[in-house]
């Protein structure tokens, strides 16, 4: 799932580059966007019989209200539920890459002041979010379902302790290596014979022990062709990345 950063000063002329966009990317993907909207100081839906999550169904659509949700909860949310693109409006603070619109000063602006179909066409260029099984309803999306016999996942964390040695955290900062790392080991695991379709993604910056590091997704003809493509991705992954932490 890829994270629209949008923000800046709120003007008409910003306000329909950024509708005209949401319109021309859900004719794009139909049914794949979410839209996340920072609320100041609104007050939320009550949350009825005090209960985590509630909702509320009619015919013109459903609400959800969520007790103690937060940003990276709504955005798992989105991913778990298949959406392709999850669009942030607001959240000046945040550290992804953004859209910046008006005299307003950001880090990680990858475009400022844009159009929609110049937002359409930086699409690739914006921050990744995934959870495991995010990342798994994408490999199903663009595999030929008729000739796929399994789907093997992966999910590797920060292990705390190994031997008599204790990790507290580990840094992956180097984040262009680690596209490239990433790049080459799916493309191998693509080329393994039976298997269908590979998603990969890994996190960055500093994670502690328990947290999630990687995700794979192998959808294959057969167990036998997916079990080595694994493997073969797990063992090489660690020599040359995780090894060098």
């Amino acid at each position: 799932m890829k994270i629209i950063h949008i923000t800046g000063d709120s003007h008409p002329e910003n306000n329909t580059a950024i509708a005209e966009f949401i319109e021309k990317l859900s004719v794009l993907n139909p049914g794949k966007n979410g839209v996340i909207c920072d609320s100041g100081a609104e007050e939320l839906p009550e949350s009825k019989c005090n209960a985590p999550y509630s909702a509320k169904v009619h015919d013109a659509g459903t609400i959800v209200a969520i007790k103690d949700g937060d940003l990276s909860g709504t955005l798992d949310l989105f991913s778990d539920s298949g959406i392709f693109y999850a669009i942030i409006l607001g959240f000046e603070g945040l550290n992804y890459k953004k859209a910046v619109f008006g005299d307003f000063e950001a880090e990680n602006c990858i475009l400022k002041d844009p159009s929609a179909d110049e937002m359409i066409e930086a699409l690739d260029k914006f921050d990744d979010h995934y959870t495991m099984q995010g990342l798994v309803k994408e490999l199903k999306e663009e595999v030929d379902i008729p000739k796929t016999g399994c789907y093997l996942h992966f999910n590797g964390i920060v292990r705390e302790i190994t031997g008599e040695e204790r990790t507290e955290y580990m840094d992956f900062s180097d984040y262009d290596y680690i596209d490239r790392i990433i790049a080459e080991i799916r493309k191998d695991m693509e080329k393994v014979p039976g298997v269908l379709g590979v998603r990969f993604y890994h996190s960055k910056g500093r994670l502690y022990a328990s947290d999630d590091v990687t995700y794979i997704a192998v959808a294959a003809s057969h167990r036998q062709e997916a079990f080595k493509a694994m493997m073969d991705a797990i063992d090489r992954l660690k020599a040359e990345l995780h090894n060098k932490k």
